[in-house]
């Protein structure tokens, strides 16, 4: 994203997306090393990622706002407030530095 707060990678089906100044507020569960960003799995539910990695790339290429990325049942959308992802079986999250979500 333009903004350089939100990193994705995909393989295989499964899309991770980790922003830089966290997850805000922090999931409620324990974590030993960082709240990092959210997987999405084609036909799984959403969830936050507890890692102690990230797959933030600096010289990825960038989604601009108002553009849109597919690739392997999911389907990401970028704007100014923040990263949506879906699924095809209808999963997914919204990701943002004030807030996230999943569904």
């Amino acid at each position: 994203m333009p903004s350089k707060n939100i990193g994705c990678g995909s393989d295989s089906g499964v899309l991770r997306c980790d922003i830089l100044s966290g997850l805000q507020p922090e999931p409620g569960e324990a974590c030993e090393l960082d709240w990092t960003g959210i997987v999405l799995e084609a036909d799984r539910p959403a969830q936050p990622e507890c890692a102690g990695d990230t797959i933030y790339d600096a010289s990825a290429p960038t989604l601009a706002y108002g553009e849109t990325w597919s690739r392997e049942g999911i389907t990401c959308v970028s704007s100014r407030s923040g990263l949506d992802c879906k699924s095809a079986a209808g999963h997914g999250f919204k990701l943002a530095r004030a807030a996230w979500s999943v569904f």
